[in-house]
């Protein structure tokens, strides 16, 4: 469906590649039937396909020719009745494991990290230094004093693997005739407690010892024991052979049909300082320097030197995940017909996102679909800013690269009283931040057990709300075609600073969170402000097309550029901001000035931890930014009226028909006027029901009036279109269902489940515990509430009591938890069944 075509009637009807796609967690042994049946119900509640993701729980062998089986009847029903069937490349995840079968038979395939230990030595004495066991890279001796670096020595063949704890054990065998078991013992004993030490002769001074040793990363929570090096493009061709080319083979002619594409999930390097086999070689093909003599360099100093080689490394580290995993995996997918989608982690904060991924930008460019992962039940109010940096990084990169649609994980970490209308809050944050592509996380194909605590809760049938659940798939559609129609009115861009950052990690970690936590506040404050805007990755800056006071970033132009506090901006990047600002672009700096640079220029100083101040200093400088923003770059909307702070906008604009989409998130009744630079006649169109209302006021001021959670799109109006139904004013009002006075009669349709997640254990008393059917309350609970089956020891548990209590074993507990039943009918009255699963 082409982009810059409108249609009421095409909004009305809920196109359906425009709803959602959910994960269809598959999490237990898997029954032909029944997954025939949750197919149908997917098609039913028309939602446009679903995720077969392998999850926690599956009993199905993955991967075996049972899964694979499974698999196939999935995507043959979604066929028979048209809807999509999408893989997923993985159980669970992060992806690259194949289920742990790259590293299983490949263990040369793990994923390794730099251990970096340091000690500082008085000279004259020969000292002992220890390491980690594993391969040595390099060990440095840092002459200290007030010379840096003025005497370096190369220390790495003085160190070795020693055992110097014993260990000793009396064998009675038969192994050597001469010493009968029953007679004479057997002794034996040997040296434990592996590890690499250095010995080294210390000259007279002091000395900074810094190791670096390559080891297996074993920290890793992951299902597998460890994690894959995707850096090693040996492994990612391992793992696309058990895993993309299984799928080609067995479902190869649903490829670009029913199976539109393939889901990653979370794929990353694991470990403080990342490190591969593969590393030094690629690392001198780049850069043309070994890097190896370098390395303390990447844990300390601040010079220019140091610097540069920080940045190298995290530059060759990106390169180098992004040719061996996501552009490999790019190209199999174009080169089949069909999407590579998904998302990396972690996206909120720009430092964590350098640890883990080195330039998170970079390697969503190579989705054909790409996306991110809000699965919080939080959206980004002020309360909580980091929320709102993956959504609007992930439809950046989009844009830049002519990506029409933006997936969004979402809607999971609740309890299991999650609404639809809460749905539907998540989704309109993250819609009016560019995503059109909504991924429901997810629907349990069971909620045996544990399982229904695992990321739950589950959006499926177990629910109350499945049977409107049509009603939100509807919705979703609406937004998602108005949100892929026209461009997005972009003001200017907000300089992403991966290039500041490259240089301060991994030793200084402290400035980069400054950096970054400054960074996000600015986003936030842009979002809340209704501003229009792109991140711009400033490695992306650098190589820009400048011409006529705009820079090309991909398919986008900006004419202006905010520039965050940075570190040590390098001279390349100073160097294209000059360019810019003599080309007539305009730039506005925030933070302590570096350079002055000549030109449409402008300048708000802060200091860089924002949050170390107080919020009346924080709001200070939000309202120093925003009026000198708006001095060089005007905003497109402004809301005057009564509670719109968290009232969030997005805008699209195209063939004179510019579209606005108002979300009210806040918890208030929301009326203002709405100020615009389009002075056309405009129409509401209303996504919940599908209907169309006349605005009032002026063409380019009206008015809007957005119930709590309430969301609407303001259109250019189209003469063309009929049908237009008047509003005076335009309000939706709230429908009473039904009064509740009086008698009133329901019927149970089918089993009900309450999920009681939390309860109170107290300990046993001489009191009864229960009387006349009811519980007797007793007011001192020996713990919080708190999940079932957490508890492993009361006798090292935290207890609250009045008075300290001494636990001894055995000792009887209860657990309690109130819930209440109020019903005449008969349905309850001759219900004779409880079932209680404490898990």
């Amino acid at each position: 469906m082409k982009k810059d075509n409108l249609s009421f009637d095409v909004f009305n009807s809920s196109p359906v590649e425009y709803r959602p796609v959910p994960f269809l967690f598959l999490n237990h042994y898997l029954d032909d039937n029944e997954l025939i049946w949750q197919i149908n119900e997917i098609k039913e509640k028309g939602l446009r396909g679903f995720f077969m993701h392998p999850r926690p729980g599956l009993l199905t062998p993955y991967m075996s020719s049972e899964f694979r089986k499974k698999v196939r009847i999935m995507v043959e029903q979604a066929a028979k009745i048209g809807i999509e069937a999408w893989l997923y490349d993985e159980d669970p995840y992060p992806s690259g494991a194949a289920g742990g079968k790259v590293i299983y038979h490949h263990p040369e395939f793990r994923s390794k990290r730099l251990d970096v230990k340091t000690q500082i030595f008085e000279g004259k004495k020969t000292i002992k230094f220890d390491m980690p066991i594993g391969y040595v890279v390099a060990i440095f001796a840092i002459k200290q004093g007030s010379s840096k670096y003025q005497e370096i020595v190369n220390l790495t063949e003085f160190a070795g693997p020693i055992r110097e704890e014993w260990a000793f054990c009396r064998r009675y065998n038969t192994y050597y005739a001469s010493m009968p078991a029953d007679t004479f013992p057997h002794w034996r004993s040997d040296t434990t407690g592996i590890k690499n030490r250095l010995i080294w002769d210390c000259p007279q001074g002091k000395w900074k010892i810094i190791s670096f040793v390559e080891c297996y990363e074993t920290t890793y929570w992951g299902p597998w024991g460890g994690y894959v090096d995707l850096l090693n493009s040996d492994a990612v061709e391992d793992f696309i052979e058990k895993t993309h080319e299984i799928y080609k083979k067995d479902l190869g002619k649903y490829f670009g049909k029913t199976i539109p594409g393939i889901f990653t999930d979370e794929p990353k390097w694991i470990g403080w300082l990342p490190w591969s086999p593969k590393f030094i070689d690629f690392f001198k093909k780049i850069k043309g320097y070994d890097i190896v003599p370098y390395l303390y360099m990447l844990v300390e100093g601040d010079s220019e030197k140091e610097r540069k080689i920080r940045f190298d490394y995290w530059d060759v580290l990106t390169r180098m995940l992004k040719d061996s995993f996501f552009d490999k995996i790019s190209q199999w997918c174009e080169k089949n017909k069909i999407s590579f989608t998904g998302h990396v982690s972690p996206e909120e904060e720009p430092d964590w996102a350098v640890i883990y991924l080195g330039d998170l930008m970079q390697h969503a460019k190579s989705f054909q679909i790409p996306g991110t992962d809000i699965i919080t039940s939080r959206i980004g109010t002020n309360q909580y800013p980091v929320i709102g940096v993956g959504p609007k990084l992930i439809s950046s990169v989009a844009r830049q690269q002519s990506k029409e649609r933006v997936l969004s994980e979402c809607f999971a970490l609740e309890e299991w009283d999650f609404t639809l209308s809460k749905m539907k809050k998540i989704a309109d944050f993250m819609m009016c931040l560019g995503v059109n592509l909504i991924n429901p996380h997810g629907f349990y194909y069971s909620i045996d057990g544990h399982r229904k605590k695992e990321a739950c809760p589950s959006q499926f049938y177990q629910t109350t709300y499945w049977h409107y659940y049509r009603h939100f798939s509807e919705y979703i559609g609406r937004v998602c075609y108005m949100l892929t129609r026209y461009d997005y009115h972009c003001e200017f861009a907000l300089l992403y600073p991966t290039r500041s950052l490259w240089q301060i990690l991994p030793a200084y970690r402290q400035k980069a969170k400054e950096i970054s936590d400054f960074f996000v506040f600015i986003n936030n404050l842009f979002v809340h402000e209704k501003r229009q805007f792109d991140f711009v990755d400033d490695i992306d800056f650098v190589e820009a097309r400048i011409k006529k006071g705009t820079f090309h970033v991909g398919a986008v132009k900006y004419e202006t550029i905010i520039v965050p506090p940075l570190l040590y901006p390098d001279k390349k990047l100073i160097s294209k901001l000059k360019e810019f600002a003599c080309s007539g672009g305009k730039i506005l700096f925030i933070g302590e000035i570096f350079e002055r640079i000549p030109g449409n220029v402008f300048y708000v100083t802060a200091p860089c931890n924002i949050t170390g101040m107080d919020e009346k200093q924080r709001k200070k400088i939000a309202k120093k930014i925003i009026e000198k923003l708006t001095e060089i770059n005007a905003p497109s909307v402004k809301l005057k009226g009564k509670n719109t702070e968290e009232v969030f906008v997005s805008i699209r604009s195209g063939n004179s028909c510019p579209i606005y989409f108002f979300a009210n998130l806040g918890d208030e009744k929301s009326e203002f006027t709405v100020e615009t630079k389009q002075n056309s006649d405009k129409e509401i169109w209303e996504p919940a029901n599908g209907k169309r209302y006349s605005t009032v006021g002026n063409p380019a001021d009206f008015y809007l009036s957005l119930e709590p959670g309430q969301s609407v799109f303001v259109v250019g109006k189209n003469n063309s279109e009929k049908n237009v139904l008047s509003a005076a004013p335009f309000l939706l009002k709230r429908s009473i269902v039904k009064h509740l006075d009086g008698e009133w009669n329901f019927e149970i349709c089918a089993d009900n489940v309450l999920f009681l997640g939390m309860w109170n254990m107290v300990k046993k008393t001489d009191e009864k515990m229960f009387l006349d059917g009811s519980y007797k309350n007793i007011t001192h609970p020996v713990l919080p509430p708190c999940p079932v089956g957490k508890i492993n020891d009361l006798s090292k548990t935290k207890i609250r009591w009045m008075e300290p209590v001494e636990f001894s074993y055995p000792s009887t507990v209860w657990y309690k938890i109130n819930f209440y039943c109020f019903d005449r009918s008969s349905a309850v009255k001759n219900c004779k069944s409880l079932i209680i699963n404490d898990l």
